[in-house]
């Protein structure tokens, strides 16, 4: 029989089936586990589910005007369709399809081992770090910059601190960037949410550089799932910035997790700033990924969201 794909509310979701989807998966990332999920979209997801949770591909959806869409939430970079093996164009495509017309406006990033083939999608970068080697060989291929920041922090006598609150690495990230990122009020309260929850778990590692008088000028927050650290937010100072405390950071996090057979996920980007500092640390693959925009909105609303 040939498989069937149903569309699913989050109320009838078995968690346990669907987690151990994701888990297995070949490309299973934590952005798709039920807890990230319900943090991030406030439980209002649904999905479409192959079979007996075979494959599946969760769907975060908002109505406003009386009109129902599907998002990206914020702080989630990839997800699409999770399964052990059928991540094929077909596949994908059959999904696809399978999203209810009741969705006028869809926004979706699908995951690297997607292979999306339709017009309507744009491709962008995410950056890998193979770290599974030993760190001091890891450290060779730093490049000449990354070795000199470092260098430069150890003399201003930057500290290393691990697992300080998320809420301070929050916190000085919203004072750098003034909410300027994308994300609102409630998308840093829900990721706060998800913060303390994988805290708990043991899934979220955080560490901060603080300056010779105690204070905190850089922090980092890392998700741990399957075998991806991945980085989800920084918070810097301009003092930082300036003593090579963010390049510190990163190489103390890749000290930490060298030889784990792990990949460290900087999470992007297509920004060439970003780009060009992550591969300050080494031989950095790229990974490619879609962004899916169907806009069948009535018109003129359809011309605004262009």
């Amino acid at each position: 029989m040939a498989p069937v794909i149903h569309y699913v509310e989050r109320h009838h979701i078995n968690d346990e089936r669907w987690n151990s989807c994701i888990h297995t998966s070949c490309n299973g990332l934590i952005y798709a586990t039920t807890i990230y999920l319900d943090a991030m979209c406030d439980g209002q997801w649904a999905a479409l589910i192959m079979d007996d949770y075979y494959a599946v591909m969760p769907l975060p959806y908002r109505r406003k005007y009386g009109i129902s869409y599907i998002y990206q939430p914020a702080f989630t970079q990839q997800s699409g369709v999770f399964a052990n093996d059928i991540t094929d164009a077909g596949t994908i495509e059959k999904f696809i399809q399978h999203i209810p017309s009741k969705f006028l406006f869809i926004e979706t990033n699908f995951n690297a081992a997607n292979n999306v083939v339709t017009q309507a999608a744009k491709k962008r970068k995410n950056y890998l770090l193979d770290i599974s080697g030993n760190y001091e060989t890891l450290k060779k291929n730093y490049s000449r910059s990354a070795k000199r920041n470092i260098t430069k922090a150890v003399k201003s006598e930057i500290k290393l601190i691990e697992n300080i609150p998320t809420s301070d690495i929050i916190a000085l990230h919203r004072h750098r960037f003034n909410d300027s990122v994308g994300a609102t009020k409630q998308d840093y309260s829900r990721l706060q949410e998800l913060c303390n929850i994988l805290s708990q778990q043991k899934n979220c590692y955080t560490a901060g550089a603080f300056d010779k008088d105690g204070q905190l000028i850089a922090g980092s927050i890392y998700w741990l799932y399957k075998n991806r650290v991945t980085f989800i937010l920084n918070g810097n100072s301009p003092k930082s910035l300036a003593c090579g405390a963010t390049h510190f950071l990163k190489d103390a996090v890749i000290q930490k997790f060298a030889e784990k057979d792990l990949w460290i996920d900087f999470e992007g980007s297509d920004f060439p700033a970003f780009a060009r500092f992550y591969e300050q640390f080494g031989n950095t693959e790229i990974e490619y990924y879609s962004t899916l925009v169907i806009n069948k909105l009535p018109w003129p609303l359809k011309l605004f969201k262009k």
